[in-house]
């Protein structure tokens, strides 16, 4: 057993004490819960990464209401933590810790009946299956065996996570599927997506990176995103909402990462390609830590996740999640505003800057002709007309942008990001 969480009396917060055992050779579940004997009340910003586990939106809603009880995180957590992200289960303090369970096959008739219902069990019969995933989106967490999926039951962890249609906003899987793949290929590692059309409704694979498979079973490895990771509420995701800015991010990984040189560099091309692909979404939660399987200890970026092109929606905030240099509108982007934020991140002045304008003048050649790809092998794929439009627009604004010049007296060399 890793710990005791407790729900303080009124509902005013958590608190997570380690247990004993676990504190002799365990791992910390958290950058902000270092392994020590003292409680972690609700004040400390350790016991944040608690909340953040839970679902949001209409996710939470629906679980709120089909399994009848408070719309609370404690509550939540308890009934839906034996599959969550990282890798640990919350159990009830009167459950005994037992790895049984087991797999139940997903029939193609309950596969499509859990693409139209966007992961919402049918109203009678089936498996019920609980997990707890962060985030808006409506999923359903699996394990995928021989090419079909099956819901895992009691302590089975599940490998594969299913993301549905969005209501009111059209193609969101297929642009994640499109986005994940254009990322890949211009070097920045994202987790390996599908996108799948087996069913009446379109929907997207995404492997979860917190699992691996070792002699046959399903193991955990443990992971926290960011807003875990630097003790902020999953409320205060954007930084706009006074969550963390992109230089607490790049500090987070020279502070925790075991080779921060090269996670740093990642981070740097995944915000630029995040503003030249019209990902205005890519808050800190959707970056995260990641455990080394070989070093239980040991932490890396994670491969990136839950990317789409935002700007090809209607009715999308197109502002960036992370402002570049205090400049949150993509088309306000000057060169100096690159300049600025590659100082407060401590890389070299024009670090950012040449990496924005490389990919600006590469990205439109390889989006079209991933554009190609994909129109050969699925059917439904005329809405990425828009995406390439986004990307086309967005690369031709940064390198606008980038001819501006200007001088800002506060602008110093900084270091290398090591």
């Amino acid at each position: 057993m890793a710990g005791r969480l407790t729900d303080r009396a009124g509902g005013s917060g958590f608190e997570f004490a380690y247990d004993p055992a676990w504190l002799a050779q365990g791992f910390r579940l958290s950058v902000l819960l270092p392994l020590r004997t003292e409680v972690f009340g609700p004040d400390a910003p350790g016991t944040h990464f608690f909340g953040n586990l839970v679902p949001e939106g209409n996710q939470r809603d629906r679980w709120v209401r089909e399994l009848r009880i408070a719309d609370k995180d404690f509550a939540l957590l308890k009934a839906l933590g034996r599959d969550c992200a990282g890798a640990f289960c919350i159990l009830s303090g009167d459950t005994e810790p037992s790895m049984a369970g087991d797999y139940t096959l997903l029939s193609d008739n309950d596969l499509a009946g859990y693409c139209l219902r966007k992961g919402a069990p049918a109203a009678t019969g089936g498996a019920q299956v609980r997990f707890s995933l962060a985030g808006f989106q409506d999923k359903l967490a699996v394990h995928e065996m021989d090419g079909r999926f099956y819901l895992p039951e009691g302590a089975r962890a599940s490998s594969l996570i299913l993301k549905f249609k969005v209501p009111n906003f059209s193609n969101i899987p297929l642009y994640e599927a499109f986005l994940a793949e254009l990322y890949r290929r211009a070097g920045a590692v994202s987790c390996d997506t599908g996108y799948r059309e087996d069913s009446e409704a379109p929907y997207l694979t995404a492997r979860r990176f917190d699992r691996y498979e070792s002699s046959g079973r399903v193991e955990r490895l443990h992971q926290e995103d960011f807003c875990q990771a630097l003790g902020f509420s999953r409320s205060q995701k954007y930084e706009t909402e006074k969550g963390p800015s992109f230089a607490d991010c790049v500090s987070l990984l020279r502070r925790e990462s075991d080779v921060p040189v090269e996670d740093i560099d990642r981070l740097m091309k995944w915000q630029v390609l995040n503003v030249l692909a019209g990902n205005s979404d890519g808050h800190s939660k959707n970056l995260a830590l990641l455990q080394d399987r070989n070093r239980p200890n040991g932490w890396r970026l994670a491969p990136f996740y839950d990317m789409v092109c935002t700007g090809a929606l209607d009715r999308v905030e197109t502002g960036l999640a992370f402002s570049i240099g205090g400049q949150s509108a993509p088309q306000g982007l000057t060169r100096l505003h690159w300049d600025r934020e590659s100082v407060a991140c401590g890389l070299r002045r024009g670090a950012l800057a040449r990496l924005a304008g490389e990919w600006a003048e590469k990205l439109p050649e390889l989006a079209g002709e991933l554009r190609a790809e994909f129109e050969h092998s699925y059917r439904h794929t005329a809405a990425l007309q828009r995406v390439i439009a986004v990307i086309n627009d967005r690369c031709w604004l940064v390198l606008q942008g980038l001819k501006q010049g200007g001088s800002d007296a506060g602008v110093t060399r900084g270091s290398a990001s090591g």
